[in-house]
């Protein structure tokens, strides 16, 4: 079974937020996930991670991309 495509609008909402918390300093993006509205709180869990992973300087940041579910969960990709 494959996992859907995420639609575009979730994609900007996605970029959109995660350029929001990139330019915050790395102390403050915690509280910034902890403060998002209601209506982007089920994106946390991934921007948390797109977060984390973005603070990681190496040239692999990229070969185990995470994968998108669906409601704003994440799954980490598998090793192929």
């Amino acid at each position: 079974m494959t996992t859907p495509m995420p639609d575009t609008a979730y994609l900007r909402q996605v970029n959109t937020l995660l350029e929001q918390g990139l330019a915050l300093p790395e102390a403050e993006r915690e509280a910034w996930l902890q403060a998002l509205p209601d209506e982007h709180r089920p994106l946390a869990p991934l921007l948390r991670t797109l977060l984390i992973r973005a603070e990681v300087e190496t040239d692999t940041f990229m070969r185990m991309p995470v994968e998108l579910g669906g409601n704003g969960w994440v799954r980490r990709a598998r090793r192929r």
